[in-house]
């Protein structure tokens, strides 16, 4: 393999990895909704990671088996209750 080759593997590794990062509560509308499950209980609704942040299901809440898409990519929720 050339160096050139091995560069442009290197490089798309790196911009893969920066690409796939978690989606979180703490980056959606749903960090103060009422609805957003208790952190504080990691065997039912998440963890902290090894950089001390909350991790955890953030596709469910109590309104939602699945929340829609549009709450995922950043959106507004219909069944939002500021708590």
């Amino acid at each position: 393999m050339s160096q050139e080759s091995k560069r442009a593997l290197a490089d798309r590794i790196a911009s893969e990895a920066r690409s796939a990062s978690p989606i979180l509560c703490s980056d959606l509308i749903c960090k103060d909704c009422t609805f957003r499950y208790d952190d504080s209980n990691p065997e039912r609704n998440g963890h902290r990671n090894g950089y001390g942040r909350m991790i955890g299901p953030t596709g469910v809440c109590s309104q939602y088996d699945k929340k829609p898409n549009k709450v995922l990519l950043g959106g507004k929720c219909d069944k939002y209750r500021k708590g």
